[in-house]
């Protein structure tokens, strides 16, 4: 799908989560678990910036990434809603990321690679 459509629908995004509260919870929360403490975070194609903030507990800093400007414009509301201070949001392509090797501890992609027409890209780019 096409940023423009991504920046059509960041208002909706969280509305639509809402659908399926209970799972989108749960798999936040166990992301939060898994993530490191003092770890640095990379969350790629982050939407509205769930699993960023979930990882933003733990980490000593999360960088919160996607396509959509207005979806990171969002995800930085809940942030500072949050008074989150270790995170910060780039707009970055998932299968081509400018970070070099070792930049992060941790990446997270979810609900991400069944939307690419070529997931394997961003598999090779986060496995680098």
């Amino acid at each position: 799908m096409s940023r423009t459509f991504w920046d059509r629908w960041a208002w909706f995004y969280d509305l639509a989560e809402l659908t399926n509260r209970g799972a989108y919870a749960a798999a936040a929360r166990r992301v939060g678990e898994l993530v490191p403490v003092g770890a640095k975070g990379l969350d790629c194609a982050a939407g509205t910036g769930k699993f960023s903030l979930a990882a933003a507990e733990r980490a000593a800093f999360v960088l919160c990434t996607d396509l959509s400007r207005p979806m990171l414009d969002r995800a930085g509301k809940k942030a500072a809603k949050q008074g989150r201070s270790n995170i910060r949001f780039a707009v970055r392509d998932i299968t081509a990321l400018p970070d070099p090797d070792g930049a992060f501890d941790v990446a997270i992609a979810a609900n991400v690679l069944h939307l690419l027409p070529e997931p394997e890209k961003a598999v090779r780019e986060l496995w680098r």
